[in-house]
């Protein structure tokens, strides 16, 4: 496991809070062929997606929502971003923001991502238009994070084809049993 400092108490509430049944379909997901192809062995692997899971909101969504909720009580203007677009792999959202938008698999996408990109650089604000650049049909309001309270905190999430605002999937118990143990839970 990944905790040198972990009992049995913490591991037995980590595994209740990402027990194992929630991940026999994560074999299916296009998204793992990549890992997939690679590594074949953790084809039916549920105890590996399972530890990538654990792993994953330990090091960077709990890690996010630890940071976005931070500057937002401290009256900072923040904004998070759920990029389910592309290869969904590190820094899959680069192509959206730096190619043309033709050289992309989604150029209305593109345009989207390039617009919000531009806003915030311009703007300090990724909603508010860059005079004389034209706006993405494809651009929604990016809520501010500060603009509701916890538990609801709220996300533009982006796949594909949508674009939706939704509450921030941080902010539940797969996070809290990190924050709960910090003194184990350590990065």
């Amino acid at each position: 496991m990944f905790f040198k400092d972990s009992t049995n108490k913490f591991l037995e509430e980590v595994f209740a809070t990402y027990p194992i049944q929630d991940y026999t379909s994560w074999s299916s997901d296009p998204a793992f062929a990549v890992f997939q192809k690679l590594v074949p062995s953790i084809r039916n692997s549920t105890g590996f997606y399972q530890a990538m899971d654990i792993w994953g909101h330990h090091v960077i969504i709990c890690e996010s929502y630890y940071a976005a909720k931070g500057n937002s009580k401290k009256g900072a203007p923040t904004w998070k971003l759920f990029f389910h677009a592309g290869d969904k792999t590190h820094s899959s959202i680069s192509p959206y923001v730096f190619r043309p938008d033709a050289a992309t698999e989604n150029p209305a996408l593109s345009a989207a991502m390039k617009d919000y990109y531009r806003s915030f650089v311009v703007n300090l604000d990724p909603n508010k238009a860059v005079t004389g650049l034209p706006v993405s049909p494809r651009k929604i309001s990016f809520p501010q994070y500060t603009s509701c309270k916890e538990p609801q905190f709220t996300i533009l999430k982006i796949e594909e084809q949508t674009s939706t605002v939704e509450a921030d999937p941080a902010t539940g118990n797969k996070c809290n049993v990190f924050q709960n143990n910090v003194n184990i839970a350590k990065n």
